[in-house]
């Protein structure tokens, strides 16, 4: 724990600003931090959200309502909010993968703004692996399976849940996959930048996998990790739930030095009749950990579940209790999506239920899994109600962070045409040093020179070292960085540049074995 002192330069007037609240909607994005997008006038819902190679955001999902047939749906808006009217037809597409009917479960831009995305088709009782390709213009990649598209048939009941990008443009997904009368194991399969099966991963492209004595899997969730593939997933039985983990080499075996070979399982769990819908979501920190996110049903109802698990997939004890956190909040509430800050702590979106409506949730969790009393209004979490009419539900399912200070979600509102749109809202995280808690600090105190309040002498500082000084603003943008060393009597001095702005700043001192920071006020 760092030990800081905070030491005002000049006293002046703070106007507070509540929408600057960690956990606020930031009002500048969109409408008033909200943006709606209908197609067709159907049921419309946002499941991933990404962030373009030039800044725009891409959203995939699905559109219509159950028990029809469905469609997938691609957008893009700028970094405001507003439609990107040079994406696809007026910012917009719809497309299937073949077959009946289409979903969309996930999705990944490569370098060159060219965008996979994945999912599930149906054709004539069949549900198999939905497959599609577009160019950064939001046009179908005629050099990826048949004109753009692709559905692929395993010879059982399959599709992908998620995606995960490789070099060389080539692919993985995961997902569910059964017989008749089977329960769904975990699947891994590996593709060619145009669609092709890779022949040399697994057995005929694939491997499969039962993650806890002959359980429903239903996996959401892969990353590259050591650099082999991790995927986390739900694991239902008869009796209990559980949480696992699977990691694969690259060839497509189990990996031998992960959990218990290649598994780990956190078990005893019951997470709630989710077995037709996927409930997990991952996400490797800073240190290598891996932080799971998904739900728990409790006495009293559904509750958010945070678990963290070391490197080797050994539960990390320090962390919850003994890798697990359950946030037993007011009303029912559940984790859709993950991120993790760029000081380490996590962020966890979902949605929370009264009885009567569904709104968008957002929770802040420190290292050790407690919520973050800076986050909302001192509790660790903010519940916002951003349907604009109707049945007055939304909910988050994805998450991405466009800047340190910012946390964009993605996922479906009802409007006042008693449909639900597709919905991406922003909103503030405060100020993001990005300073590792795993460096001591000693205590520092910053204060001005009395001739020349622009020029700081900061003391207790480690003598003779070189720091990266940086002041950074009340959103959290860095406005100045240099080089800064201290001396013998720990000591440094640090001229602010004559253009920074009356206001309240952040001044961090880091190296590596030190790091420090502490609040100035500039006239």
């Amino acid at each position: 724990m760092k030990r800081t002192s905070l030491l005002i330069v000049v006293a002046i007037a703070i106007t507070y600003c509540p929408a600057q609240i960690p956990g606020s909607l930031d009002f500048s994005f969109g409408d008033w931090g909200k943006s709606f997008t209908d197609f067709n006038s159907r049921r419309n819902v946002g499941d991933v959200i990404e962030i373009a190679p030039d800044g725009g955001l891409i959203v995939c999902g699905t559109n219509g309502y159950a028990n029809e047939s469905n469609d997938c749906l691609l957008l893009k808006l700028t970094p405001e909010g507003e439609p990107d009217l040079t994406f696809g037809n007026q910012g917009r597409i719809s497309f299937g993968f073949g077959g009946e009917t289409s979903l969309c479960c996930d999705m990944e831009i490569l370098a060159d703004g060219r965008i996979l995305v994945a999912g599930a088709c149906f054709d004539g009782g069949n549900q198999n692996i939905g497959l599609a390709k577009f160019t950064a213009a939001g046009q179908p990649d005629p050099t990826f399976g048949y004109g753009g598209t692709l559905m692929v048939n395993l010879g059982k009941h399959e599709y992908a849940a998620s995606i995960l990008k490789l070099t060389n443009n080539k692919f993985v997904i995961t997902g569910p996959i059964s017989g008749p009368n089977e329960r769904d194991d975990l699947f891994i399969m590996r593709f060619l930048s145009n669609g092709s099966t890779d022949t040399g991963f697994g057995t005929n492209g694939y491997t499969m996998a039962d993650l806890n004595n002959n359980s429903y899997d239903i996996p959401r969730g892969i990353a590259l990790h050591n650099n082999k593939y991790l995927i986390s997933s739900t694991a239902f039985n008869d009796a209990y739930d559980a949480i696992a983990l699977m990691r694969f080499n690259t060839d497509g075996s189990p990996d031998p030095t992960f959990g218990v070979e290649g598994k780990s399982v956190i078990d005893g769990l019951n997470i709630m009749d989710m077995i037709i819908s996927a409930s997990t979501a991952l996400a490797i920190d800073q240190q290598n950990r891996i932080v799971v996110a998904s739900r728990f049903l409790g006495i009293a109802g559904t509750d958010g579940m945070l678990l963290r698990f070391l490197h080797n997939g050994y539960p990390d004890n320090s962390f919850g209790e003994y890798g697990m956190r359950v946030y037993p909040i007011e009303e029912n509430n559940a984790f859709m999506a993950l991120g993790i800050q760029a000081d380490g702590k996590i962020l966890a979106a979902g949605f929370s239920y009264d009885g009567h409506d569904f709104n968008t949730f957002l929770l802040r969790a420190l290292d050790n899994g407690n919520p973050d009393p800076e986050f909302g209004l001192g509790q660790g979490y903010s519940t916002h109600e951003i349907s604009s009419g109707g049945y007055m539900n939304d909910m988050a399912n994805s998450m991405v962070l466009p800047s340190p200070n910012k946390v964009l979600l993605a996922g479906y509102a009802d409007t006042q045409n008693n449909h639900a749109d597709v919905a991406v809202s922003k909103y503030h995280l405060g100020i993001v040093t990005g300073i590792n808690e795993q460096i001591p600090s000693e205590e520092i105190t910053i204060s001005s020179d009395p001739s020349d309040s622009r020029l700081l002498l900061i003391h207790g500082l480690p003598q003779n070292m070189t720091f990266q000084a940086s002041l950074r603003n009340i959103s959290g943008q860095t406005v100045f960085s240099q080089p800064t060393y201290s001396n013998q009597n720990k000591e440094a001095r640090l001229r602010l540049p004559s253009n920074c702005r009356t206001g309240i700043y952040l001044l961090s001192f880091e190296s590596n074995m030190f790091s420090g920071y502490g609040k100035v006020a500039v006239p």
